[in-house]
């Protein structure tokens, strides 16, 4: 099976390949999201322990259950009266994992669709907030946070957040950068990966890959074009709002 530290420019762009070819002929981004995530999990299945996919929607856009979810999340936040129709819901489209339970983004307890609107949204996932910050999506109190300083832009069109070891990692103010540190210890994860871009309507991808593997910022980056191949491969139907 392949690695991440062992995974060469050619073997990306043949990986890129099949992505774009399983993904194109999906009708939502969420068919395709599951697909894409599915395939590198098989890929790098050695050492990746989840992979998850989230995606920018307004709040009118969701399904009922997303829909319950974000007020009820926004509720214990006391943010509910900011839940607009035309608020920024972050949605977790795709999901792939080691446990069974990781399989079925619905069985997601904390992070299925969370408004970006409290602060504690930052604290909650900070990896996603942060990508999401430079992609162009106002993220409120992300400057105060002053979260992570390990982001790479590529060429204007993806980024990378690479975290070298998640049990250790904090923020400017001493927070892990990955806040669950059960799940980290009970998993043995290690080097963990933050890929986002946006599409040509506003709508943010985040790419979140949780690996029990350490592998330099230099392997790393040699992923962040992942993200552009599923974008394009997806966008005729994210223009479309074929999204969900």
């Amino acid at each position: 099976m392949a690695t991440f530290g062992s995974y060469l420019l050619a073997d990306i762009g043949n990986l890129r390949a099949e992505l774009k070819d399983l993904a194109s002929e999906c009708p939502t981004l969420r068919d395709a999201g599951q697909i894409c995530v599915d395939k590198l999990h098989q890929e790098f299945a050695e050492s990746l322990a989840l992979i998850r996919l989230f995606a920018t929607v307004p709040f009118a856009f969701l399904p009922e259950r997303e829909q319950a979810f974000a007020r009820r999340v926004a509720t214990e936040r006391k943010v509910l009266s900011q839940l607009t129709e035309d608020a920024i819901v972050l949605t977790l489209l795709a999901s792939r994992g080691s446990m069974p339970e990781w399989n079925d983004p619905g069985s997601s307890r904390h992070h299925l669709a969370i408004s970006i609107l409290s602060a504690s949204f930052i604290q909650t996932i900070p990896l996603v907030s942060r990508v999401l910050a430079e992609t162009g999506i106002d993220v409120p109190w992300l400057e105060k946070q002053n979260t992570l300083i390990m982001l790479k832009t590529v060429g204007q069109m993806a980024q990378l957040i690479y975290v070298e070891d998640a049990r250790t990692a904090r923020t400017s103010d001493g927070y892990h950068l990955i806040p669950s540190q059960d799940f980290v210890q009970a998993h043995d994860i290690r080097t963990v990966l933050a890929l986002g871009g946006s599409y040509l309507n506003g709508t943010a991808l985040a790419l979140l890959l949780f690996t029990t593997e350490h592998f330099t910022e230099a392997q790393a980056a040699k992923f962040t074009p992942l993200v552009n191949t599923i974008k394009s491969a997806t966008m005729k139907a994210v223009m479309n709002s074929k999204i969900l």
